[in-house]
């Protein structure tokens, strides 16, 4: 027996807000969730952009938060 589009919709939302839902959902399911890097590489990194700008004082959670974003962020292949 075939399945309406709505039918469809209906059984990947389990009957949930349409095709929005379903499109979130995929999307949850199709990029996998990085893991958090180690704290010593936040820290390398937060000491090379200390480094890199002079050695300011009071800006350690700064550079921590700046590391930690990057660190996070999925490499681009070029």
């Amino acid at each position: 027996m075939t399945q309406t589009k709505e039918e469809t919709m209906k059984t990947l939302t389990d009957g949930h807000a349409g095709p929005r839902s379903h499109h979130h959902r995929a999307l949850a399911c199709a990029v996998p969730k990085l893991a958090d890097p180690p704290n010593e590489m936040i820290a390398l990194r937060a000491y090379q952009l200390y480094m890199d700008c002079g050695c300011p004082e009071g800006r350690d959670l700064e550079f921590w938060l700046e590391a930690e974003r990057q660190l996070k962020q999925p490499l681009l292949l070029k």
